[in-house]
C-alpha cells in the first residue's frame, strides 16, 4: 500500500506531467544538444575560413544538423531499412569529407556519426562501427591538428576520442530516450484502457446479475398479466404484486452499485510490465558521458604535469561523478541536502583547475546540468549563468593571440551548453522514465476510479426513471384491472416499454455508449408523470441543440423528472427545451416542492451533483431556485461550447 507521501509525489507527478509532458523535455534537451555539438563548429569556420571554403564549410555543416535532427533523431517513425543505411552512408561523407579539409574545426561533430550508427544498425553491428568512428577520430584530427603546440599527439587523440565519443553517447542516449518516452506514454494509455476495460466488463456483470435479471423477469410477468387480464382478474392482480416487488428490488439494487462502485477498492490490474523502460540506461549513458571527460583530462594532465596530478585530478573527477549521479537520481534529498550537496560539486569542479592549474580542465557543464535538475527554476538559472559565465571568462583572461583567444571563448560558451544539456537531458529523462514505471498503478487506479465514478452517474441518472416508471405503472395496472381494463392494458404496454428501456440502458451503460435522444426523451418524461397524474406541459423553443449537448440535456431531464416522481407531490410540471438567445436551455418548473429532499447543496444528493456535473463538462450551468412551492431547475450551454461540446 501506498504512503501519504507516495501519494503526494505521484499527484506532484502528474502535475508536473500535465504542464511539460516529459516527451516535450526529451525533445528540448536532445534539440539543444545536437544544437550545441553542431555549433562547435561555428568558431573555427568563421575566424579560420573565408569565402568559398566559409560558404561550403557552412552549407555542410546545415546539412549535417539538418539530417541529424529531421531523419536520425526524429521518434516516429525510426529510420531503418535500405533507405536508414544510405542515409548514414550519406552522414557519413558529409561528415568525415570535411574532417580532412577542416579538421578539427569539427569538433565534436563525427562524433553524431556514431551515435547515428548505434541508432541505425543491429546493436551487433552498431557498436563496433561506434567504436571503430569514435577511435578514427584520433588519426583524422592528428593529420590535420598537430600545428596547435603545445599539445602532444597523446593529447590530441586522447581529446578526439573523448569529445567524439561524448557527442556520439549524448545523440544516441538522448534520442534512444526520448523514443523510450514516447513508448512508455504510449504504454501508459494502453494500460489505463485495459483497466478502464476491465472495470467495464465487471461491472456489466454486476448489472447483469443485479439488475437484468429483475429486468427480464418483470417484462417476462407482464407479459403473463396482458394474457390473464381478460380472463383471470386477480391472479392477474398477484403477478403484478410480484412485479411491483421486483421493481423495487430493482431499484435497490441501482442504489447498491452506486454506492459499491465509488468505492475505488484493491486489485486494480495494471496490466503487463513495460520492458523498453529502462531507467537505467539514462543513468549508464551519463555516467559514461562523465567518464569520457574525465579519460581526456586526465591524459592532457599526466603528459604535462606527471602522474601525481593526473592521480588527483581522477580522485577529483570520480567524486565528481558519483555525487552527480546521487544527487540527479535521489529521492530523499531535503533542499537544504541539495543546496550542500551542489555546493561540494560546485568545489569539485572549481576546486581541480584551482589546484593543479588550466589542464585541469573545466566542468562548469556538469555543474550546470545539476543545478538545473536539483534545484527550484530561480535558483538554477543563477548558478546557470554564474557557471556560464565563468567558464567563458577564464578563457577570455588567458594570454594568447586575440583570434585564439576568442575561438576558446566562444568554444567554452558552446561546449558548456552542450555538456550541461547533455547531463541534464539524460538525468531528467532517466527520472522521468522512472517515475512513469512507478506511477503506472497510480494510472490505472484513477483510471479505474474514474471509470466507477461515471457508471455509478449513469446507473443512478439513466435508470432511476426508468424503474420509478416500471413501479408507478405497476401500481396503476393494478388498480385499473377491474375498473378500466382498456387503460390497464395501455398502462401495461408502456410498463413493458419502460422494462425493455431500463434494459437498453443496462446495454448502453456498459459499452459506453450513452446518447439519449431529447425528442424520445421529452415523450417518455411526459408519459410516465402523466401516468401519475401529473399535468405536463412540454415546449419547444428555437431548434433543438446539437446531438451531444441534446444527449446531455436529455439525461438531465430524466433525472429532473425523477426528482419530481420521488420528491415532490407536484400535480403539474412545466419543461422547456430549445434554443434561447443563442444558447441551448432547459428549464424544468413544478409545483409543490418537498424542499428538504431537493435542496441545492451538499445534501442534496446524488442527482443533483450528477446533473451539475453532466452540465459544467459541456460548459454549461445548472441553476436551481425556490419560489414559494415552485421549483425551477434551469441549464444553459452558451452558443460558444456547443460546437466543443458537439465536437469528437
Amino acid at each position: 500500500m501506498s504512503t501519504g507521501s507516495d501519494q503526494a509525489g505521484h499527484r506532484r507527478l502528474h502535475a508536473r506531467l500535465g504542464r511539460v509532458p516529459a516527451r516535450r523535455i526529451a525533445i528540448a534537451c536532445l534539440v539543444l544538444t545536437v544544437l550545441c555539438y553542431g555549433a562547435t563548429a561555428l568558431p573555427g569556420i568563421l575566424l579560420f575560413t573565408t569565402g568559398t571554403d566559409r560558404i561550403v564549410s557552412l552549407a555542410l555543416l546545415l546539412m549535417v544538423m539538418g539530417l541529424q535532427l529531421g531523419y536520425f533523431s526524429r521518434v516516429e517513425p525510426r529510420p531503418s531499412g535500405p533507405w536508414a543505411y544510405l542515409a548514414l552512408l550519406a552522414y557519413a561523407a558529409l561528415v568525415v569529407v570535411p574532417h580532412f579539409l577542416y579538421g578539427p574545426l569539427w569538433r565534436h561533430v563525427p562524433g553524431m556519426l556514431a551515435g547515428n550508427a548505434l541508432l541505425v544498425l543491429p546493436m551487433v553491428v552498431g557498436v563496433p562501427v561506434f567504436v571503430l568512428v569514435v577511435l578514427s577520430l584520433a588519426p583524422l584530427t592528428l593529420a590535420t591538428a598537430l600545428f596547435l603546440a603545445p599539445n602532444t599527439p597523446l593529447q590530441v587523440s586522447v581529446g578526439a576520442i573523448a569529445g567524439g565519443a561524448v557527442a556520439g553517447i549524448a545523440v544516441f542516449g538522448l534520442t534512444t530516450l526520448v523514443r523510450l518516452v514516447a513508448e512508455a506514454e504510449k504504454a501508459r494509455d494502453e494500460v489505463r484502457r485495459t483497466a478502464v476495460e476491465q472495470e467495464r466488463l465487471r461491472i456489466a456483470g454486476d448489472l447483469h446479475d443485479l439488475l437484468g435479471q429483475s429486468l427480464s423477469a418483470v417484462a417476462l410477468r407482464g407479459q403473463l398479466v396482458a394474457r390473464l387480464m381478460a380472463e383471470h382478474a386477480d391472479r392477474a392482480r398477484a403477478e403484478l404484486t410480484e412485479v411491483l416487488v421486483l421493481a423495487r428490488a430493482a431499484l435497490s439494487d441501482v442504489r447498491t452499485v452506486v454506492g459499491v462502485r465509488r468505492e475505488l477498492g484493491n486489485g486494480v490490474s495494471t496490466g503487463p510490465p513495460v520492458s523498453l523502460l529502462t531507467p537505467q540506461l539514462g543513468v549508464g549513458l551519463l555516467a559514461a558521458v562523465l567518464l569520457a571527460e574525465l579519460a581526456a583530462d586526465v591524459v592532457v594532465i599526466q603528459q604535462e604535469s606527471g602522474p601525481l596530478a593526473a592521480t588527483g585530478l581522477a580522485a577529483f573527477r570520480l567524486a565528481q561523478v558519483v555525487l552527480v549521479l546521487y544527487l540527479t537520481q535521489s529521492r530523499t534529498l531535503l533542499p537544504l541536502g541539495r543546496a550542500a550537496g551542489l555546493g561540494a560539486l560546485a568545489l569539485l569542479t572549481w576546486g581541480a583547475p584551482a589546484t593543479l592549474g588550466y589542464l585541469a580542465g573545466h566542468q562548469e557543464g556538469v555543474l550546470i546540468g545539476t543545478a538545473l535538475v536539483v534545484l527550484p527554476r530561480v535558483l538554477a538559472g543563477i548558478v546557470f549563468v554564474a557557471a556560464w559565465a565563468a567558464a567563458v571568462g577564464f578563457e577570455l583572461v588567458q594570454d594568447s593571440a586575440p583570434a585564439i583567444i576568442a575561438e576558446r571563448a566562444v568554444n567554452a560558451a558552446v561546449n558548456t551548453m552542450a555538456l550541461a544539456m547533455t547531463v541534464y537531458g539524460l538525468a531528467t529523462v532517466a527520472r522521468l522514465v522512472a517515475d512513469l514505471r512507478a506511477a503506472r498503478a497510480n494510472v490505472s487506479q484513477i483510471a479505474v476510479a474514474r471509470e466507477r465514478v461515471r457508471l455509478s452517474q449513469d446507473v443512478h441518472d439513466l435508470l432511476g426513471l426508468s424503474l420509478s416508471a416500471v413501479a408507478l405503472k405497476t401500481e396503476l395496472v393494478g388498480k385499473l384491472v377491474t375498473s378500466d381494463p382498456e387503460r390497464a392494458r395501455t398502462e401495461l404496454d408502456q410498463l413493458l416499454e419502460s422494462a425493455r428501456l431500463a434494459l437498453a440502458d443496462v446495454r448502453s451503460i456498459t459499452s459506453g455508449h450513452r446518447g439519449l435522444s431529447l425528442p424520445d426523451e421529452c415523450r417518455f418524461v411526459e408519459q410516465t408523470l402523466s401516468a401519475a397524474d401529473v399535468r405536463v406541459t412540454v415546449t419547444q423553443v428555437g431548434e433543438l441543440p446539437e446531438e451531444a449537448v441534446a444527449s446531455v440535456l436529455a439525461t438531465v431531464l430524466r433525472e429532473a423528472a425523477t426528482n419530481v416522481l420521488r420528491h415532490s407531490k407536484a400535480e403539474w410540471c412545466e419543461i422547456v427545451v430549445g434554443r434561447r438567445a443563442g444558447a441551448a436551455v432547459l428549464e424544468v418548473t413544478n409545483d409543490v416542492l418537498d424542499t428538504p429532499r431537493t435542496k441545492d447543496g451538499p445534501g442534496g444528493g446524488n442527482g443533483l451533483r450528477n446533473m451539475r456535473e453532466r452540465v459544467v463538462a459541456v460548459g454549461g450551468e445548472l441553476s436551481t431556485s425556490t419560489d414559494g412551492q415552485l421549483y425551477r431547475l434551469a441549464v444553459r450551454i452558451p452558443r460558444r461550447r456547443l460546437r466543443a461540446a458537439a465536437s469528437p
